[in-house]
């Protein structure tokens, strides 16, 4: 095909794409006229909208694919798509050609000389055209015509809802045209998408002296999300090969230490120990806003202490995990509470080591490695070492006084290169 004019511009493998501003509609009207289609019965091409995920959390990126549907196969030539959506929950960034069909025309033009639907892609509604020189078939399982990518909002919303309309304005109607500007056009869908709270729990890898105290130190994030309370369930089970026990103190009193307040400046945190099983595998707590008024929280740190108690003869690793409704019910959910719906958060869970004094990567051994761990925390007879829980300075002071000093070097001494005291 010979150069068309300054109107065109032509795109990937020989598509010829029409320039924002470019021709106007009655020339590609005069152009489709000409196209051939398969003589037969007519019927109706449905437009569907399907979104690739049911769900993506708060400024994540929603993807809603367009299909034409027609169950005896119907060509067409021409596509018009009035697009509506809540432009407080979502905001459209753009149309992907993400089909087989080698378009003429396509996308989310300039139309100003319309409705100017698209002078704006924030406000709530858009003009989707597309245009073939050979014309496409829709097909009975769906044409992938494009993919319309949203930006969602701050706000979760449980369904955020996009439709295709029949018409918005004088002029900007949904249509599907053949040859001859047949009007087939069906059925016109609609796609919801949840917007989830962009927040989540995790628990740390811990360690533990046999026979000795500990905790598991629980984390938060939370950007920006409306909510009034976090609850927290962990359920601690014995992997293959551990022996003795491990299990939460029991409550009360109340043990849980709060590590964090999500709500500083908001108000006052209220923590409730749950104590949710008799059998101290499983243990829980509720940070409140004391004031139970929602709002927006921004949060990153660690949140909560749950205590550990080991046995004289425990040894090995134990599975840490963060109860999404399967430990005891219901009732023991972790999740941060939002307004008005709770809103699930991603979850990762961890490992609980219960070594012997000196073994500081839960290798049952005792070496050169755990030596340099030693030197790191290394202090005089009464200075603490390090709290961070990371450095692990914990697992090398051999009498629980709270320093790594001379007689705790005297003890690595004793067991290094060996398994255990």
């Amino acid at each position: 095909m010979g150069k068309v004019g300054s109107d065109f511009t032509r795109g990937g493998a020989g598509v010829m794409r029409m320039r924002r501003g470019g021709i106007g509609p009655r020339w590609v009207c005069a152009w489709l006229l000409g196209a051939v289609l398969p003589q037969g019965v007519r019927a109706a091409v449905n437009l569907e909208l399907r979104p690739r995920t049911a769900s993506v959390p708060v400024t994540g990126t929603v993807e809603i694919d367009l299909f034409a549907v027609s169950e005896t196969g119907e060509a067409f030539t021409t596509m018009d798509v009035v697009l509506t959506w809540d432009s407080e929950r979502m905001r459209l960034a753009e149309a992907v050609d993400s089909g087989p069909t080698g378009w003429f025309v396509f996308g989310l033009l300039p139309d100003s000389q319309r409705d100017g639907l698209n002078d704006s892609l924030s406000d709530g509604d858009a003009f989707f055209q597309a245009a073939a020189l050979v014309p496409p078939t829709a097909t009975p399982d769906g044409l992938l015509i494009a993919t319309f990518r949203f930006e969602a909002l701050r706000t979760p919303d449980p369904s955020v809802e996009v439709r295709i309309v029949p018409q918005l304005g004088q002029t900007s109607r949904t249509q599907v045209l053949q040859s001859g500007a047949v009007d087939v056009t069906g059925a016109m869908g609609t796609a919801s998408v949840a917007v989830t709270a962009e927040a989540f729990l995790a628990a740390e890898e811990s360690f533990v002296v046999t026979g000795r105290e500990g905790q598991v130190v629980v984390t938060g994030d939370i950007d920006g999300v409306e909510a009034f309370g976090v609850t927290i369930v962990v359920e601690l089970s014995p992997q293959p090969g551990a022996t003795g026990s491990a299990t939460f103190t029991e409550a009360p009193p109340v043990d849980i230490t709060v590590l964090g307040n999500p709500w500083d400046g908001i108000g006052n945190v209220s923590p409730f120990d749950t104590d949710l099983s008799g059998s101290l595998s499983l243990n829980g707590l509720i940070l409140d806003n004391a004031t139970f008024v929602p709002a927006p929280v921004t949060f990153s740190g660690e949140l909560g202490g749950f205590p550990v108690t080991t046995s004289a003869d425990a040894l090995g690793d134990w599975n840490v995990r963060l109860c999404t409704g399967d430990c005891t019910g219901d009732a023991a959910i972790s999740l941060w509470e939002s307004v008005p719906v709770p809103v699930k958060t991603g979850l990762t869970n961890s490992v609980l080591h219960v070594v012997d004094a000196g073994d500081g990567d839960a290798s049952r051994t005792i070496d050169l490695v755990d030596f340099a761990r030693l030197q790191r925390c290394f202090s005089d007879a009464g200075f603490a070492f390090d709290p961070n829980p990371a450095m692990r300075c914990h697992v090398m002071d051999f009498d629980g006084d709270g320093d790594v000093d001379l007689g705790d070097y005297r003890s690595f001494q004793q067991v290094m290169g060996g398994v255990g005291p």
